[in-house]
């Protein structure tokens, strides 16, 4: 395992163990009012300053050694401001795309762990803007090295926007799956965004009956299967056209076939015999 791996573990167990929730009954109470009461600080700051501190809380609260007891106010409350906040998935996506472009580029030093862990707050955040930063980073599989990738080395854009996807909650995602499978999902999930992107899909998320395309709020669901255009119809066939239709060549055809019987009556009768 590469260092830099066992490095982002480290930290992450640290986190658990350090970081979890107090035990005493008050002590908590006192960590709850503390911890509500800096996420409306966060109000009076400007949005590329709360965002990031709003996110992280969201990620941290979302962690099973994290979770609150009752109605999860501190993570409620973080996530909905967070959610009320223009351009709160797009700043994550700015910043994605910036180390995933140093590490490419290699101009810049970051820690690989950052650039998953930008993700973790978007799998919590139901929104279009969310859906579209993830979907855009279906597309990006680039990795700084060379050959088939390797996990160990290097993770693409496009495998965390999956598993990000995946624990969105959208409801009739495209795989039903338990666990996200980056590598075999990958290619379903880039054909469900551009049915989105191109308008022919809208989406809505679980707990909510709001439909959603990436503009926003719609009033009509689209499925791809629904607005297919029509099959073309056979042409109907002349026997079984009832004289009474208005088709013009069936008027035609009628008319001849009334002269030619005319014509042979008129040779019948006005032919001599032998």
């Amino acid at each position: 395992m590469k260092p830099i791996l066992i490095l982002s573990l480290m930290v992450f167990l640290l986190q658990g163990i350090c970081m979890a929730l107090p035990e005493d009954p008050a002590e908590y109470a006192e960590w709850e009012a503390r911890q509500l009461a800096a996420i409306e600080e966060q109000k009076t700051l400007p949005p590329e300053q709360a965002i990031p501190t709003l996110g992280n809380w969201v990620r941290k609260y979302s962690l099973h050694t994290h979770i609150e007891k009752g109605d999860r106010p501190v993570y409620n409350s973080a996530r909905n401001f967070l959610l009320s906040i223009p351009g709160h998935a797009e700043w994550f996506g700015k910043e994605i795309r910036a180390m995933t472009d140093n590490e490419i580029n290699r101009t810049g030093l970051q820690f690989e762990g950052g650039r998953g862990w930008y993700y973790q707050p978007l799998s919590h955040l139901q929104s279009p803007e969310t859906v579209k930063v993830l979907g855009e980073q279906l597309f990006d599989d680039r990795s700084p090295f060379k050959g088939p990738p390797n996990d160990a080395e290097w993770t693409p854009s496009s495998n965390f926007a999956v598993s990000a996807l995946h624990k969105l909650g959208l409801d009739n995602a495209p795989v039903k799956s338990t666990y996200a499978d980056p590598r075999n999902d990958l290619r379903t999930w880039q054909l469900w965004f551009e049915q989105v992107r191109a308008g022919t899909r809208t989406f809505s998320f679980k707990g909510d009956k709001t439909i959603y395309s990436l503009t926003g709020p719609v009033s009509t669901a689209l499925d791809p299967i629904e607005v297919r255009p029509a099959a073309p119809q056979p042409a109907p066939d002349s026997a079984s056209v009832s004289p009474g239709s208005s088709n013009p060549s069936v008027w035609i055809a009628l008319s001849l076939a009334v002269v030619a019987l005319i014509f042979a009556a008129k040779l019948a009768f006005t032919r001599k015999p032998a």
